[in-house]
């Protein structure tokens, strides 16, 4: 079965290259891949890739935490 959203994905080589891409730095890029469940992934839509740029508004570490938990 053909997936459109494929076509749309747009791929790194690395985390780092991808920090590069979004002018952030790393530490920043796996706090914001954490927080939006994206960890593990070198391919995202324009969607994705539009929250890993936005700065994130401070969350609490409490929230933080039960997000990782889940």
């Amino acid at each position: 079965m053909y997936n459109e959203n494929l076509d749309n994905l747009q791929s790194f080589e690395s985390l780092t290259a991808l920090a590069k891409e979004l002018k952030i730095s790393r530490q920043t890029l796996y706090k914001r891949l954490e927080i939006n469940n994206l960890k593990g992934h070198l391919s995202f839509t324009k969607e994705e890739l539009t929250l890993l740029k936005k700065r994130q508004k401070k969350v609490s570490k409490l929230i933080l935490k039960k997000l990782t938990m889940n």
